[in-house]
């Protein structure tokens, strides 16, 4: 019978033990408990045979059902951000096609009295960890036949049923190595509302800016994270009726200039300028540029003055990555642009008649 499984490990622990035997310890603790807590999800009748195993930082779980292991990984994410020190891990999910027994994909060795631990059952188990080894982002890595699993579950209840993924699976991007110039497309899980908080965000911005000022290599991580961030933060905006109840937190940050560490981050982390690129896109993607015009504009007119990014333009098409912006929303953002010198140029046309 077909399963999911996720491998996490948690980022930025090993760096920790260097420095400070204490603060190891506590952040194992708490993802331990946290591990633990979360567990409360698999009461359900409907998600029986599901199963967790840690290894000091890391973790395996295991479910027949798919909403039970979305269900655990977002509320996990959740539970370790709020921490004083928060807890940020790197994670994959995918489909283990088994005809075995869900108990059956990690198998004790204890047939030593000097040796007690587990394994993974079979080669097959052992992919999600290489998944989860080769996602070199802050998140949860879906890989595409959990998605075709997914609907495939949904469509066999309810044929006629309109699968809407963007309701919970967002679309991030993350860099392989740190001299890659072209990123990696892949599908995350949305971050709740409560997520989206403004002490969380603030939390991860000095993590970021931490984690780049020592190594630029775990600082690019950061990347997927802020994101999948815009994805979900634009999604409830987009479908709240009221549009001054929300407010547009990494937006406003991104185009602002009062936050320091910000600031610093668009001049020295690796491919920072692209998240406004990816922020872009996805303004075109939901129609904000329709719903939200002068937003929209205030992002464009950011993008062609700021020092960051404005060094993009004389070849967007090559230099701006079609998952960052796709070539369809670059024509657009090329035309807003070209509308906004003719008004320049009328404007300065009015100013000498009246002079």
């Amino acid at each position: 019978m077909n399963s999911y499984v996720a491998y996490i490990d948690l980022l930025g622990i090993k760096d920790m033990a260097k420095y400070s035997v204490e603060a190891y310890y506590n952040a194992i603790e708490s993802f331990t408990c946290e591990l633990d807590t979360c567990t409360s999800v698999f009461e359900k009748k409907e998600y029986k045979n599901s199963f967790v195993y840690y290894f000091s930082d890391c973790a395996f779980i295991q479910c027949e059902n798919f909403d039970a292991l979305f269900t655990y990984m977002i509320n996990l994410r959740y539970r370790l951000i709020q921490k004083n020190s928060p807890l940020m891990f790197t994670a994959a999910i995918e489909v283990n096609i088994s005809d075995k027994n869900t108990d059956q994909a990690l198998k004790k060795q204890n047939n030593s009295k000097y040796i007690n631990g587990i394994s993974f059952a079979n080669k097959n188990i052992c992919s999600v960890y290489v998944l989860q080894n080769n996602f070199k982002g802050i998140g949860i890595f879906i890989d595409d036949q959990v998605l075709i699993e997914w609907e495939k579950t949904l469509r066999a209840k309810d044929k006629f049923l309109v699968f809407d993924k963007e309701q919970y699976i967002s679309k991030s991007f993350f860099f392989p190595t740190i001299y890659s110039q072209n990123p990696v497309c892949y599908y995350d899980l949305k971050l709740t509302k409560p997520e989206l908080e403004t002490v969380y965000f603030e939390n991860v911005l000095r993590r970021y800016h931490s984690a780049d000022f020592k190594n630029k290599k775990y600082g690019r991580f950061y990347l997927s994270y802020l994101a999948n961030w815009i994805v979900s933060e634009l999604y409830y905006y987009k479908q709240k009726e009221k549009k001054e109840d929300i407010n547009l937190l990494l937006f406003s940050c991104l185009i602002g200039d009062d936050d320091y560490i910000i600031g610093n981050l668009r001049k020295h982390a690796y491919k920072f300028d692209f998240l406004l690129f990816f922020l872009l896109n996805e303004f075109i993607n939901l129609e904000l540029d329709r719903d939200c015009p002068e937003e929209f504009l205030s992002l464009v007119k950011y993008i062609i003055s700021s020092t960051t990014t404005k060094k993009y333009l004389n070849d967007l098409t090559l230099q701006v990555p079609e998952c960052i912006l796709s070539n369809k929303n670059k024509d657009k953002f090329i035309n807003t642009y070209q509308q906004m010198l003719l008004q320049r140029k009328g404007a300065k046309k009015k100013t000498k008649k009246k002079e």
